[in-house]
């Protein structure tokens, strides 16, 4: 019997690849456990890497281990570890995007679509949203976008989940 998963659990492995910055990182849903791992892209590397049966050394050789056990499970008719939707799935831009047009008053639609165009359009978009005092609905809006991912993610991969910690 698979384990209920925390969907708080699955939205920080979605946090986790979202702010990844110019690594990449992956999270996976391991479904004996109902943990969801969390592993930057040089885990992956590493363990792809290493000779099988040879033991992961440095500050990441559990990272490279869980790493490991992903990779074998690749491929198996029946998966332990299902990896999360994709950090593209997840298009900081278009939430952005869709942010600005749900504002009301013009200026404060048209300021915070002006402030994404171009380089720096996150922290642009972010000073606007500030100015206009819209940065909490911003963020409370990307939350419950990453919420919708997550609970879709559950039900297209038949993950039972229960909210709340």
């Amino acid at each position: 019997m698979k384990p209920r998963v925390k969907l708080s659990a699955i939205l920080d492995g979605l946090e986790f690849m979202a702010w990844s910055g110019l690594q990449k990182r992956y999270a996976y849903l391991d479904t004996r456990t109902g943990e969801v791992l969390c592993i930057p892209e040089e885990a992956i590397h590493e363990a792809d890497e290493i000779d099988a049966g040879e033991p992961a050394a440095g500050w990441m050789s559990d990272l490279t281990e869980q790493a490991r056990a992903i990779l074998n499970d690749e491929g198996r008719k029946r998966r332990r570890y299902l990896g999360h939707s994709n950090a593209f799935d997840i298009n900081e831009y278009r939430l952005m995007e869709k942010f600005a047009l749900t504002q009301e008053k013009d200026h404060v639609r048209d300021d915070l679509y002006r402030a994404m165009k171009g380089k720096g359009a996150f922290r642009r978009f972010r000073n606007a949203a500030r100015r206009h005092n819209v940065l909490d609905a911003r963020y409370r809006r990307r939350d419950e976008a990453l919420k919708e991912i997550a609970v879709e993610r559950c039900r297209e991969t038949e993950i039972k989940f229960v909210e709340g910690d």
